[in-house]
């Protein structure tokens, strides 16, 4: 018995390019499956604990008046969901200049129009080892975050990240 007739049949049974499709409809139908599942299709993560963290993060620059809608106490959310976690401190602080005077030396001074917030937050992530995730977020030092509020989104960078007991 021949692997592949004349006709191009496997095994006398089914054609090379039938197979073909069908492996190609199966890794579409898994592609698709994967993107509208929020790449979980199975749950490994049989070792997940809760544990509560408190983060800070340096938002980019801003006007001032935009801070003033963040308050202590604002729920934190993330793709129009609640998460468990609240704005523990806000802080507004200069966002500091770097440029050359009229000798060519580089001066600092603080940005006349725009300011930094660093924004406190205490929040219970998921961990599985050695990863921490608020909601689909990871969190680790330096990476960019989306800071997101009932009331308020911004860019920001995480600079502080301590696990609270």
């Amino acid at each position: 018995m021949k692997l592949i007739t004349r006709e191009g049949k496997l095994f006398n049974k089914i054609h090379i390019f039938d197979l073909l499709f069908l492996m190609l409809l199966i890794v579409v139908l898994l592609g698709a499956i994967s993107k509208f599942s929020g790449k979980n299709i199975i749950n490994l993560t049989t070792n997940t604990e809760n544990v509560m963290v408190e983060f800070t993060v340096e938002t980019y620059p801003f006007q001032e008046d935009y801070f003033a809608s963040i308050k202590v106490g604002d729920k934190l959310a993330e793709d129009k969901k609640y998460i468990n976690g609240t704005v523990t401190d806000v802080q507004i602080i200069d966002n500091i200049l770097a440029l050359p005077d009229n000798n060519g030396q580089m001066v600092t001074e603080s940005d006349p129009y725009k300011k930094k917030a660093l924004v406190t937050s205490r929040v219970e992530m998921s961990y599985k080892d050695p990863v921490y995730k608020m909601g689909k977020e990871e969190m680790v030092v330096g990476n960019i975050f989306y800071f997101t509020t009932e009331k308020v989104k911004l860019s920001s960078v995480i600079v502080d990240f301590k696990i609270v007991k």
